[in-house]
């Protein structure tokens, strides 16, 4: 299977998942396990903003790419977000790759619900998900991840449903499995008590690693 820069693209679903989830950070005090400042060598976490607020999240698959979700830069039924109005770790945009044609509804793009955004170069605050050692300091950080525990409700060949319980904001985040690996990307949650719908990243790996590679 191909691996690039700290993220894998696997098909190894297991019954215990990992989310990423965001909280407000109100200072930077003791840094948790989770955590790890200004990394960029690892798979990384990354905050996509538009017009200069909180969007979004992703992760970093490659020098100069970062994966999310296709509804954090393309409103439903709309355009693409301009690349100007968009950030990622506080750098620019320099374009967006769409999975999908706009759809109507979250529904509608259920599977496939991802974006690749194209940066120049990640030079922020970044976040690694599942480093055992704690960060030394986190006086840049924005805001605090935290992987939680996410157990398979049930998975079909582009999706997976976890009892996550995701929130506005962590659409676009990981979505890992007990070795580390990101297999899916946040898309939405239907109710408070229903499943967090993640789009698996393998059944799309043609198109990422071919778009990625152009």
């Amino acid at each position: 299977m191909r691996r690039r820069a700290g993220v894998a693209v696997t098909a190894r679903l297991t019954a215990i998942l990992f989310a990423t989830m965001t909280a407000a950070l109100s200072g930077c005090g003791e840094a948790t396990a989770a955590d790890a400042c200004n990394d960029v060598e690892d798979a990384a976490v990354v905050e996509l903003a538009l017009d200069g607020q909180p969007q979004c999240l992703g992760v970093r698959v490659a020098l100069g790419w970062v994966l999310t979700a296709q509804h954090c830069v393309q409103p439903l039924g709309q355009p693409t977000f301009a690349p100007a109005r968009l950030a990622v770790a506080g750098g620019s945009v320099m374009g967006v790759v769409v999975r999908r044609d706009s759809a109507e509804s979250l529904g509608a793009l259920t599977g496939a619900d991802l974006a690749l955004v194209r940066i120049p170069g990640i030079d922020g605050p970044l976040v690694t998900v599942g480093s055992p050692s704690p960060a030394a300091s986190c006086a840049s950080v924005r805001r605090h991840l935290n992987p939680v525990a996410a157990p398979t409700l049930a998975v079909d060949e582009t999706t997976v449903y976890t009892d996550a319980l995701t929130r506005p904001g962590d659409s676009g985040g990981p979505l890992l499995d007990l070795y580390g690996d990101a297999v899916g990307i946040a898309s939405w949650k239907g109710a408070s008590n229903g499943p967090a719908v993640y789009t698996r990243i393998d059944a799309h790996e043609d198109w990422l690693w071919s778009t990625v590679d152009e």
